[in-house]
């Protein structure tokens, strides 16, 4: 999967349990890709619910716990830096 549209950014967020990791002591899937402006580290973790959350974070500082994010921002965000999560997932299915 390359991400391409916004409308590929959603399908994404779908099948994310395909791509993504699996947290077994947390019981979710997670994904982290470089935010492109800011330079930060985003973690994305989806439940089971599909809940979806995410976590920032820096060299120096990071956001506290996880965030709820729906899918249309969490899409938004995907697609702002999507060269940095293509080489994400392209890490993913390449393991």
């Amino acid at each position: 999967m390359k991400i391409k549209s916004k409308g590929i950014a959603k399908e994404f967020i779908d099948s994310f349990d395909k791509i993504a990791q699996w947290d077994q002591w947390g019981n979710k899937h997670y994904f982290s890709f470089i935010e492109r402006l800011s330079d930060e580290t985003i973690t994305i973790m989806k439940y089971p619910d599909e809940t979806l959350t995410i976590n920032r974070k820096k060299d120096d500082w990071h956001s506290d716990g996880e965030n709820l994010i729906t899918k249309d921002a969490l899409a938004d965000l995907i697609w702002k830096s999507r060269g940095n999560v293509n080489k994400e997932i392209q890490k993913q299915l390449n393991k």
